[in-house]
């Protein structure tokens, strides 16, 4: 069983603004549609421009706004492998937890995950730094890290630092990047983020998270 090692206490920053309660709403219903079990078929590309076919699935509402979504959770695991519980990202995790994050999107995604150590060190942990991106389908469940016996595990260490989810959509470069904030929804089996996409705009969604050694 490979894990990759981090830190031992994840909490979220505080004051997050909420989407409204109709787009929130509609992202639910829809991500309620797709079942847990469905493969994304998501992969590491080795590189980011690696992009093919862009498919999206837009959420509109009844003033014509679109808005793009992601769900993230936490799968805790044992150390057999066997999933123990899922959870919210402002949940903390225990020292020496396994887990994977578990993650959906309306809209195909460039995905990686960096961390800021105490030092103010900043470096890519998942995929590997010069690996490339993980590629997220529209739809799709992916559990991070993709493989079956892959783990993320926290270990105990002093101070603060930065986890950053980054999930973009591999044409928002530039200008073509949405500006608009990043809304966010916690409840008991994961975490929500939603973005406004205005036209020839694509979502870029990166989340920084507090990791808390105690």
């Amino acid at each position: 069983m490979r894990s990759i090692v981090g830190v031992a206490l994840l909490v979220a920053l505080p004051a997050f603004a909420q989407p409204k309660a109709e787009v929130f709403a509609k992202f639910s219903q829809w991500a309620k549609g797709r079942s847990a079990a469905e493969s994304s078929n998501a992969f590491i590309a080795r590189a980011a421009s690696d992009s093919s076919a862009a498919t999206a699935t837009t959420i509109t509402d009844t003033a014509g706004v679109d808005y793009h979504g992601v769900a993230v959770a936490i799968v805790a695991a044992d150390k057999e492998g066997k999933v123990t519980e899922v959870r919210p990202l402002k949940t903390g995790f225990r020292t020496g937890e396994r887990f994977k994050l578990r993650a959906l999107s309306t809209f195909r995604a460039h995905v990686i995950i960096e961390n800021i150590n105490v030092r103010g060190e900043r470096r890519q942990i998942y995929p590997a730094e010069g690996a490339g991106v993980v590629v997220l389908q529209s739809g799709g469940y992916a559990l991070l890290p993709l493989g079956d016996k892959e783990f993320f595990e926290f270990t105990r260490t002093t101070g603060q630092e930065l986890l950053i989810i980054s999930l973009s959509d591999p044409r928002a470069v530039g200008d073509a990047a949405s500006r608009q904030q990043v809304l966010r929804v916690d409840e008991k089996d994961g975490t929500t983020f939603i973005q406004e996409v205005a036209k020839g705009t694509f979502p870029a969604i990166f989340e920084p998270i507090r990791l808390e050694h105690r």
